[in-house]
């Protein structure tokens, strides 16, 4: 009724890379997912996203490691980068030449 829309189309893979089969069922499993997608609103904005090797383990509250890019049209990138494997609640997101630190919840 008022007028607003919103579409999204993505595509992802979701590889699991350990834990099949193992003495603690799906408790230590871990994902390796990869794919991108896209949207626009009746504002006439659109983005695109690509998630990269982003690394979820069960054992871990938090993403372990790859990067999630942002681009909404007409700006620049914004990354978000998990690090390197470790299970901690930090990730850096950086657009352009500004990179800022951040705490996940």
């Amino acid at each position: 009724p008022s007028g607003y829309w919103r579409t999204w189309n993505s595509s992802r893979t979701r590889e699991m890379t350990q834990g099949l089969n193992t003495p603690l069922g799906w408790l230590d499993d871990e994902y390796r997912i990869n794919g991108n997608g896209s949207g626009a609103n009746s504002n006439g904005q659109s983005f695109t996203a690509d998630l990269v090797n982003v690394v979820r383990k069960n054992t871990c509250r938090w993403i372990t490691s790859g990067t999630i890019s942002l681009t909404p049209s007409g700006r620049q990138t914004r990354t978000i980068d998990f690090g390197n494997g470790n299970c901690d609640d930090q990730a850096t997101v950086s657009i352009g030449n500004y990179s800022r630190t951040i705490t996940l919840r």
